[in-house]
């Protein structure tokens, strides 16, 4: 018996059964195709026939015949992933809430959380983060305090130190205590311990870093002050813009203990930043001293001898003596300032604007959020806030260095602009609005900072900045310390920050008062000598 081996490709209709179903499949696909000629229909079908998986083997002839699957229009088309993500979890989310118990926790309720173990990062502690979150007024209390200790520690040292030391010295040591308390921070065991450290060694080094080279920029820049002024204050807008970013990358990347360890790391370089200041040269502090005459009209005397000298001394009280070093150093805190008006003229627009911006930081995200905006939506509004007040400060500047614009009404054009975009709060609601009143906020509000400062130092002079800009300060920390949880308080009560945000626009618009009684008292002193 001899056999024949014919080659064939898989699945040719060969029988009659086959053959027939092959003739009923092509009489069919040509009558539904209605378009293209002859030859274009039977290429179509013969293509879709040939590619249709089988189902016994799960292959098509093709595959099986070339060993790979020819691409057809139905390759373009994905799935949509997300969409059945998102279908799935509603699916589990309703069959879970059918036997599910809605809890209500309150202010000191005691809950039990639970923790991840990593092999490969033992010392992260994520236990951390849920003693972080809860209560929107107890976490930002907790903020707000760390910010007020430091404000209430060393800044009304600024100045003293400065006098002992010099600026150079303490802006150097300041900067290292700065990075050396946020790497040990990194090893915080609770949030007691993390905010302690950071109130009571980072905060005071920062805040006593900020006075002095603040005043110190007042001394040196006698003209483009505005400009000079401008730029020094940038860092905080380009901080915001680029340190938020990459401290989340770090947080993500390595966890909140590696992060701050790194982030220390990178503020000692502000120790070495305060080592290139400098120094008073020794001539210029030689001119400072002056001869004291012994008597109305009677010349010092270089060589008296040294009974004379001793006599003098013995006449002189020891009691006197005391009250002269401790006015001395009294004089160095300041107190003087807060006895003049024009320091509280200056004084109140810093304050407003400073605790209501403290409050926008701190609620700015979480306003968002409560809109109905995603936290990318939120980083974005910001993002874009900090590019404004990085141009506006340094435009602003230079305006009114070169006399275009005068002082007085560009500060009360900014605080009406700032003050509007809080009370207009409720009526906020969409992307682009939110997104444009972040830069009109943001803008006009670093411009205050920058303007102010000018502001101060025209009124106060620049022997005093130091103290000045310590006290405002100071009592910005108070009203931080009293007032700053009501927003948190007011979202925990009503579920909404509108109330709180027009609130705060009604507090900065009480900096255009100081402004006006300034105006009232000039006119009255002209009416006077007139």
């Amino acid at each position: 018996m001899e056999s024949c081996i014919f080659a064939q490709s898989p699945y040719h209709p060969a029988s009659n059964g086959l053959a027939e179903r092959a003739v009923r499949t092509f009489k069919h696909a040509m009558r539904r195709m209605d378009t293209g000629a002859v030859e274009t229909r039977v290429a179509r079908f013969l293509f879709h026939y040939r590619i249709t998986p089988h189902t016994s083997t799960g292959l098509s002839p093709a595959e099986m015949l070339m060993g790979r699957r020819l691409r057809s229009h139905l390759d373009q088309l994905r799935a949509d992933v997300a969409q059945r993500v998102i279908k799935q979890q509603e699916k589990q989310k309703h069959h879970h809430n059918k036997h599910a118990k809605t809890r209500v926790f309150g202010i000191g309720d005691t809950r039990p959380t639970t923790g991840q173990n990593h092999k490969h990062r033992p010392n992260l502690n994520r236990n951390l983060f849920h003693q972080l979150t809860g209560n929107a007024q107890i976490v930002s209390g907790v903020h707000l305090t760390a910010m007020a200790s430091q404000t209430l520690n060393l800044r009304l040292f600024a100045r003293p130190l400065e006098v002992m030391f010099g600026t150079r010295t303490v802006v150097t040591v300041s900067g290292f205590i700065l990075g050396v308390s946020m790497i040990i921070a990194s090893f915080a065991t609770s949030i007691v311990m993390l905010t302690s450290i950071l109130a009571l060694a980072a905060g005071p080094a920062l805040s006593v870093v900020q006075i002095l080279t603040r005043a110190l920029v007042g001394r040196c820049f006698t003209t483009n002050y505005g400009m000079a002024v401008g730029i020094g204050t940038s860092g905080g807008a380009v901080g915001a813009i680029t340190v938020g970013p990459f401290t989340q990358l770090l947080l993500d990347t390595y966890g909140w203990r590696e992060a701050l360890l790194i982030l220390g790391g990178l503020t000692m370089h502000l120790g070495v930043c305060g080592a290139l200041l400098r120094s008073a040269s020794t001539d210029e502090t030689n001119d400072s001293y002056q001869p004291v005459s012994t008597g109305a009209n009677e010349e010092p005397q270089v060589g008296s001898s040294s009974a004379e000298k001793k006599g003098k001394l013995k006449q002189s009280s020891r009691l006197g003596a005391f009250k002269d070093a401790l006015g001395a150093q009294i004089k160095h805190f300041g107190f003087s300032v807060c006895f003049k008006y024009s320091f509280w003229i200056t004084a109140v627009p810093f304050i407003c604007s400073r605790f209501v911006g403290d409050q926008w930081m701190i609620y700015y995200v979480s306003q968002a959020e409560a809109k109905g905006f995603s936290p990318h939506d939120a980083v974005t509004f910001t993002t874009a806030g900090g590019v404004g007040n990085v141009v506006s400060k340094i435009l602003l500047g230079v305006i009114v260095d070169k006399g275009l614009l005068k002082l007085r009404p560009v500060i009360a054009l900014m605080i009406t602009l700032s003050s509007s975009v809080f009370l207009i709060t409720p009526w906020i609601n969409s992307y682009w609005l939110m997104m444009v009143t972040a830069v009109i906020y943001c803008s006009g509000h670093g411009s205050i900072a920058s303007l102010n400062d000018m502001y101060t130092r025209e009124l106060i002079g620049t022997d005093l900045l130091a103290c000045a800009f310590a006290w405002m300060e100071l009592v910005t920390a108070i009203f931080s310390f009293s007032l700053g949880f009501f927003p948190g308080w007011m979202y925990d009560q009503t579920g909404s920050f509108d109330w709180a945000f027009s609130i705060m626009g009604c507090i900065s618009a009480l900096s255009l008062m100081a402004l006006l009684m300034e105006w009232v008292q000039a006119r009255c002193k002209s009416k006077q000598k007139a």
